[in-house]
């Protein structure tokens, strides 16, 4: 499970608390009212750290008893609770606890940064120089032991610089960059309490890049860890941190004085997120204004409670206010007239009921009163939810309605421009169907609308059923009358034409019309007989035209054949233009186009004989080439005077077929005239035409 979940269900026994507290709970509660996460991991890290110096446990896991540590949160995890294996009372039991990370505890063996750095080591001789040159101070001192005053105790502590001012208060300055473990820091703000020193933690410039969780655990944890936890300890204690910024050495320079940058919390309630809000402040303040406390706490300038207590009580007062608005608009919902319009009107309601509901710290007066709105309000609600589906139920069977009889209306017209018995019988059906899937809303009035729209659909009937009576006398007629002429029509082209048709499109216009009527009868068979024999007729008399009139052309091409005089009388033919009034000039137009089309077979068949024989040589081998060359040639010869003859007549020669001639003439003529057959072939790869 995640960090979020973990701490929803991970209990844990506090120092002070009688009962167990999630984990959540405890981080919260830790916030000091502000709902700031920095501010509540700085306090619980310090609190921590005091107990276990103490040599005590603040917090303990509450499934094995084992002391924990807040791990603070970083750029990849949120804060978290992790055991300390160490401290564990009993190591087997820890093991086996659920929450058990099994790591050790986030506090190292070390108790600061190892190395002073180039900053660390310039900066406290840098400062111990303008300490000395102030003459505010006395009895300066760089890295100087200073040993407890109590001779039962072996204890000492070597801060950075220590001095004094004249009228007798010690100070200890300890310059602080690095990550800081919490019990160290402890000890010594301890340490220099009990020897009533005032310890003033000075941070580098970069602090809150570098080093913000040890500087905000001493801004927040180091002052409210000297309090008994409470909510709003913020409000109790003063809250100050020191950076030695450039602002402030700046001022050093410049008045002669120790004047250090001063970063404090200011806390307002927003109330857009009805939460308490902090906002660091940095201000430049001189050391002499310091107020010194050194037995009880670390030395400030700024006062920070002040505005926590202004926070606080503003918080209270709105959520006082909150409850109040809360506890009205009960009272209105359960008195008041109640109409719920939508669902999103009943959610508000509820919201209010619930929101009311889960009011706590109420007298018990209150409480029975709350109970009793709470109820009524309910009861209310529930009510208003019932009123306002039966009118929705009510208005949708009304537009149920509506639309039924929109639906029959519609069909009514339907049935009312209908021409045809079929149509009005299939629309009865539909509104009978609507008839019986209506049957929820089947009143009186609705079952009398029914009643007369059957009445205009049977007359519609009557009427389409006289009119198809009548028809059926008229179509038996006509049916008679058009299986008499399709059979005489059959048979006149069953017994075929002696030359082709003359006024071809009027047989055309007369079988279309036959076979139209055969099919409005549903003589689909006679339609498609009469269409097969039509044609083959009309093939028929265009072949005996072609061979009695061109013979050698009727056959297509081949080399032992004449086709000079059959084109000159073909292409005489094509010339003629009989005048608009020559009786035989429809005969004469059958003609020509009949010849045209025979024609154009005829010049395709020389396009595919002229393409065979090119791509016959183009892919031939030497003896093959020969033997082409010597049986092809003349009759290469006639095809090309075909075309000529053809294209110099007005017909469209193919280019390609042209050009594959040209190529084969030159190829021919290199074979007579002694050319190697190889050097032929090539020449012929090399003028390949695509």
């Amino acid at each position: 499970m995640n960090t979020i979940e973990k701490h929803n269900v991970w209990e844990l026994n506090v120092d002070g608390f009688k009962e167990p507290v999630l984990a959540s709970f405890l981080i919260d509660y830790m916030s000091a009212e502000t709902q700031d996460e920095y501010v509540s991991q700085s306090i619980l890290k310090s609190h921590i750290a005091k107990q276990s110096v103490e040599g005590n446990a603040y917090v303990r896991c509450g499934s094995c008893d084992c002391p924990v540590n807040l791990i603070a949160r970083n750029a990849t995890t949120e804060a978290y609770f992790r055991h300390v294996s160490s401290k564990a009372p009993n190591l087997e039991i820890m093991q086996l606890c659920s929450f058990y990370t099994g790591s050790e505890s986030f506090f190292g063996p070390g108790d600061i940064y190892k190395g002073e750095g180039q900053w660390h080591f310039k900066t406290k001789h840098f400062l111990a120089e303008k300490i000395k040159n102030t003459g505010d101070f006395k009895n300066i001192e760089i890295e100087k032991f200073i040993f407890s005053k109590d001779p039962e105790v072996d204890a000492r502590r070597k801060p950075d610089i220590a001095f004094e001012d004249h009228n007798g208060n010690r100070f200890v300055i300890e310059l602080t960059r690095w990550w800081m473990n919490p019990e160290v820091v402890y000890k010594r703000e301890r340490f220099f309490r009990e020897q009533a020193i005032n310890l003033i933690w000075l941070f580098s410039p970069t602090c809150e890049e570098s080093n913000s969780t040890t500087m905000n655990m001493i801004l927040y944890g180091s002052a409210s860890s000297r309090k008994d936890m409470c909510p709003d300890v913020l409000s109790n204690v003063e809250c100050n941190v020191f950076i030695l910024s450039d602002a402030a050495l700046l001022d050093m320079q410049k008045h002669n004085r120790i004047t250090f940058d001063v970063l404090y919390p200011i806390a307002r309630f927003d109330e857009q997120s009805q939460e308490i809000v902090v906002e660091k402040h940095q201000e430049l303040m001189n050391i002499n204004s310091l107020n010194l406390e050194p037995e009880n706490r670390l030395p400030f300038s700024i006062k920070t409670s002040n505005s926590f207590q202004e926070a606080i009580r503003i918080k209270k007062l709105n959520k006082r206010q909150l409850l109040a608005a809360k506890y009205r608009a009960l009272r209105a919902l359960a008195y008041n007239e109640l109409t719920l319009c939508s669902e999103e009107d009943e959610l508000k309601c509820l919201n209010i009921i619930n929101s009311a509901a889960t009011t706590s710290h109420l007298t018990m007066k209150n409480q029975a009163r709350l109970t009793k709105y709470v109820e009524r309000a309910k009861f209310k609600v529930t009510k208003a939810k019932s009123d306002r589906l039966t009118k929705i139920r009510r208005k949708e069977v009304a537009a149920d309605i509506r639309n039924y009889r929109k639906v029959i209306r519609c069909l009514l017209s339907s049935i009312q421009s209908a021409k045809y018995l079929k149509d009005v019988l299939i629309f009865k059906g539909r509104i009978t169907n609507i008839y019986h899937s209506s049957t929820d809303y089947h009143s009186d009035p609705f079952l009398a609308f029914f009643k007369r729209i059957n009445s205009q659909v049977e007359r519609k009937l009557a009427i389409l059923q006289e009119e198809e009576n009548n028809a059926n006398l008229s179509n038996q007629k006509s049916m008679r009358n058009h299986d008499k002429e399709m059979n005489a029509f059959t048979a006149e082209l069953e017994l075929g034409f002696d030359d082709v048709v003359a006024d071809l499109e009027m047989f055309n216009i007369k079988k279309n019309r036959i076979i139209r009527d055969a099919k409005k009868y549903g003589f689909t068979e006679s339609a498609e007989n009469l269409e097969r024999v039509y044609n083959k007729a009309m093939a028929n008399a265009q072949k005996a035209y072609w061979n009695n009139e061109y013979p050698n052309l009727s056959q297509g091409w081949s080399y032992n054949l004449r086709y000079k005089p059959e084109l000159d009388k073909a292409l005489e033919l094509k010339s003629l233009k009989p005048e608009r009034r020559n009786p035989k000039k429809k005969q004469i137009e059958a003609y020509q186009s009949n010849t045209h089309i025979l024609l154009m077979g005829f010049l395709n068949q020389l396009h595919v004989y002229v393409d065979s024989i090119y791509t016959a040589m183009l892919n031939a081998d030497q003896p093959t080439l020969s033997s082409l060359v010597l049986h092809e040639h003349k009759h290469l010869i006639r095809a090309k005077n075909c075309l000529e003859y053809l294209k110099a007549n007005q017909f469209t020669v193919s280019c390609l077929a042209l050009s594959q001639l040209e190529v084969m003439e030159s190829c021919v003529f290199d074979v007579n005239n002694g050319v190697p057959l190889y050097s032929v072939i090539v020449k012929l790869h090399e003028s390949q035409i695509n």
